[in-house]
């Protein structure tokens, strides 16, 4: 199973809302807009929790961090579709899972890159859980804008680099792994 389209799709729906309103805020202040922006959060969310899910981080504490934080991302997109569209504005607590889902992933990410140490094929997953997990943290650390918005959409984008590393597919891992511990099998040896 090829995550990279799904990773690129996700990365895409969130970060380009999020560019867009950087680069033009007050198109932005419209319950129109603000609705738009929490669906991108939705779908871009519910496409990275798949590849979240379907990626073995070597760790089954990486993977359960990664899966609620995007999960918490996930809570944050409809507690802000809701307050929006309530009341025309989004609500101050529905940033508190924004927050809670990037220390999650930002977790799950510093797990994943220890453990893929382990892995030497596994050098681009550690590229990209160190690009999510760093830009994350950053996006939640740094609140003024631009820095916020340029870290929100780096770690967006470097799900993709994450993704693209075959050797962290749930069956790929297993044969990482092996090699790592064991050296070439028996079949390759034999080719």
């Amino acid at each position: 199973m090829n995550l990279l389209p799904r990773a690129v799709a996700g990365a895409l729906v969130l970060a380009v809302p999020v560019t867009a309103q950087a680069v033009s805020p007050a198109s932005f202040d419209t319950v129109s807009a603000e609705l738009v922006f929490a669906v991108s959060q939705l779908v871009g969310w519910g496409l990275l929790l798949t590849v979240a899910r379907a990626v073995r981080p070597l760790s089954s504490w990486g993977l359960r961090l990664l899966a609620a934080g995007c999960l918490l991302q996930l809570v944050f997109a409809l507690g802000y579709a809701a307050a929006v569209a309530t009341s025309g504005e989004p609500a101050d607590w529905a940033f508190l899972p924004f927050l809670l889902g990037f220390v999650c992933l930002t977790a799950g990410c510093v797990i994943t890159l220890l453990a893929a140490r382990r892995v030497p094929a596994a050098r681009l997953a550690m590229l990209g859980a160190a690009l999510v997990g760093g830009l994350g943290l950053a996006a939640v650390v740094v609140g003024g804008d631009p820095w916020h918005d340029l870290a929100l959409v780096g770690s967006y984008l470097a799900w993709p680099v994450l993704a693209a590393d075959g050797s962290l597919e749930r069956d790929g891992i297993r044969e990482g792994l092996r090699r790592a511990t064991t050296g070439p099998s028996a079949t390759t040896e034999r080719a």
